[in-house]
């Protein structure tokens, strides 16, 4: 029997239904793509976030419609496109942690002592190791905060990720289980059905008194 109070169908530790989170992604998304559209506008955008924010209106669009008509096919996209971006995020923390040890190797490498050639440690002055060090360090320490914080962003948005898996889920059971009130054309068919065969029944009744045959 379809529940659809299970707690498969619970986000944020079973304290709220998905559909409500979904409608909090939703506000979320859409304060972002106005962020985004208004930062370029201002200039400080490009070409890019146009066109990304576009396929953001498209998907929210879409999951708006998919909640609308509790149909489970409408939130794929927005399943696919979630899903790109949190391996995109990852990708590019990735390389921001890969360009930190590639700093920190050459920072090593200009500050060791080589016997044969290249720098000397030793005849570097004090003050030129300590520039060394404060521009590779900060170099170092920008990376590995934006590394954090894309980290965090992937994380935020694999919870996401899960939030609308779960209310694919809820509207792909519930149709399973009949229960849903827009089942698409062959929902209609039968609706429509349904109603001319009371119309017809009630016409005749009337037409006859009232009185079964």
């Amino acid at each position: 029997m379809f529940d659809e109070q299970d707690s498969r169908y619970k986000c944020c530790c079973s304290h709220m239904h998905v559909k409500t989170g979904s409608l909090i992604i939703i506000i979320l998304e859409c304060v972002g793509v106005v962020m985004t559209v208004i930062a370029a506008l201002a200039g400080s955008g490009g070409a890019i976030d146009i066109v990304g924010s576009l396929i953001g209106v498209a998907i929210i669009i879409l999951l708006i419609y998919a909640m609308k008509k509790e149909n489970a096919v409408f939130v794929l996209p927005h399943l696919v496109f979630q899903g790109i971006i949190v391996v995109a995020l990852v990708v590019i923390a990735i390389g921001h942690m890969s360009d930190a040890l590639s700093i920190t190797g050459k920072m090593d490498e200009a500050l060791e002592t080589k016997g044969g050639g290249g720098v000397n440690a030793t005849n570097l002055s004090s003050r030129q190791q300590q520039q060394i060090i404060a521009t590779g360090g900060g170099a170092i320490g920008l990376l590995v905060f934006l590394a954090i914080i894309l980290f965090a962003c992937a994380a935020l948005e694999a919870w996401f990720f899960l939030i609308l898996l779960g209310l694919y889920r809820y509207y792909k059971e519930k149709r399973q289980a009949g229960l849903t009130s827009d089942v698409g054309s062959t929902g209609f068919s039968q609706a429509s059905t349904a109603y001319q065969y009371n119309t017809q029944t009630t016409g005749y009744q009337q037409s006859s008194g009232g009185k079964e045959p």
